[in-house]
């Protein structure tokens, strides 16, 4: 047709799609932990493999998932780390932080409390937090947001 230009319309890979809606699922938590850490005065919260599996309804994660999250929410928690099961290489426990984290104090193989007590003693408050289900933890979010809800 005379006049008529067709435009090509990219779409967007399905990679991308996932990677979006996770990046999107994971700034809520970001909101959530955030608000958790700030209502308990901690500087750092903690996310054990067990409950974030649970909370993304995974059953095995890669470590790239992790890193993703790390991403994600950099804006709200600036530093993390992760530690390692060391038969296996995965992650099994993540901190995040507003502060800069000691150094060497996720370097040793400790048991969660006793990390707890050694940041305690570095004067870092770390709380250990258990995630809601995703609808729960964004439903809670929504309340919270229009002044209904509380911590």
């Amino acid at each position: 047709m005379a006049g008529v230009k067709l435009q090509e319309i990219k779409m967007a890979a399905g990679d991308d799609v996932y990677r979006e809606a996770q990046a999107r699922l994971h700034r809520i938590l970001g909101s959530y932990l955030s608000m958790y850490a700030w209502k308990s005065g901690a500087d750092c919260v903690v996310i054990q493999r067990e409950e974030l599996l649970e909370f993304l309804e995974l059953t095995r994660m890669k470590n790239v998932r992790v890193d993703w999250i790390k991403e994600d929410l950099k804006h709200l928690f600036r530093y993390a780390k992760t530690t390692v099961y060391s038969d296996s290489g995965n992650y099994a426990e993540l901190y995040l932080s507003r502060t800069k984290f000691p150094k060497g104090i996720c370097d040793e193989p400790l048991k969660t409390e006793q990390r707890i007590e050694k940041f305690k003693a570095h004067g870092l408050k770390l709380v250990d937090v258990s995630l809601p289900s995703e609808h729960e933890l964004v439903s809670k979010m929504a309340l919270i947001l229009t002044g209904i809800g509380n911590m």
